[in-house]
């Protein structure tokens, strides 16, 4: 199994999402192609989808109905084996957590390179401490999430789902915990890999003010069980 060179497309055909067991609908009639070269925030109120969106997004969530497409494939008809090949593009930043207590920063942030052992983390190591050092994490990198402020964790959180250099990259609330210096950090991170041509889309969730005014290229808002998607304010559409 090799790792798929390129995203070329990921869209949504007329999903519908609902809760094993629960029979209220969450989304329903959702048809998007996601924009190459774009920056997607996410808007909806409490207890829209906006999290569960993002996770159908990484796979880790299917559609009730309807298909989730990449390189026009449904990833419902893909084994968990030939998904992988896929979801190795594709980077989440969970809103709390994720981290293992039992590993240190370090290693919570090399954890997709290490399950992933036939493919190398471009840049290698090296990249990685790099990272770590810009980030602020160099006198942590080696202690575990408990022993951590609550802004190390977080940025180790999201410096993981940058560590494959994903073509898709989704995050959920990425700034909250960070300091002023790790919100402008990654965002400046967040543009190098844009400009180095390895991120292609980005879709986030966010209250920050600021990150959201820096990052937003299109707005996607979940309204009514539905996406409305905005590429003008002034020109929303149901999708």
């Amino acid at each position: 199994m090799g790792k798929i060179k390129n995203l070329d497309t990921v869209e949504f055909k007329n999903v519908k999402f609902n809760f094993s067991g629960e029979n209220e609908t969450l989304f329903e009639h959702m048809n998007i192609l996601f924009p190459n070269n774009k920056n997607l925030r996410l808007v909806g109120s409490t207890g829209s989808g906006k999290s569960t969106f993002l996770k159908i997004l990484a796979g880790l969530e299917l559609p009730s109905s309807g298909e989730y497409l990449i390189n026009g494939i449904s990833i419902g008809d893909l084994s968990f084996e030939e998904f992988t090949s896929y979801r190795l593009n594709i980077g989440f930043s969970f809103e709390y957590g994720g981290l293992l207590n039992n590993k240190s920063l370090k290693e919570n942030i090399l954890l997709p390179s290490q399950y992933h052992r036939e493919f190398e983390v471009p840049g290698g190591k090296q990249r990685m401490h790099q990272l770590i050092e810009r980030a602020g994490l160099k006198e942590t990198a080696n202690l575990r999430p408990s022993m951590v402020p609550g802004s190390h964790r977080k940025m180790t959180v999201v410096l993981r789902s940058l560590i494959m250099r994903p073509q898709l990259l989704l995050l959920d609330e990425p700034t909250i915990g960070l300091t002023a210096e790790g919100k402008e950090f990654l965002i400046n991170l967040l543009k190098s890999e844009r400009d180095e041509g390895y991120l292609k889309t980005l879709v986030f969730s966010s209250h920050d003010e600021m990150f959201c005014n820096e990052m937003t290229n299109t707005t996607i808002y979940i309204k009514d069980k539905k996406l409305i998607y905005s590429v003008d304010e002034a020109k929303r559409r149901v999708v």
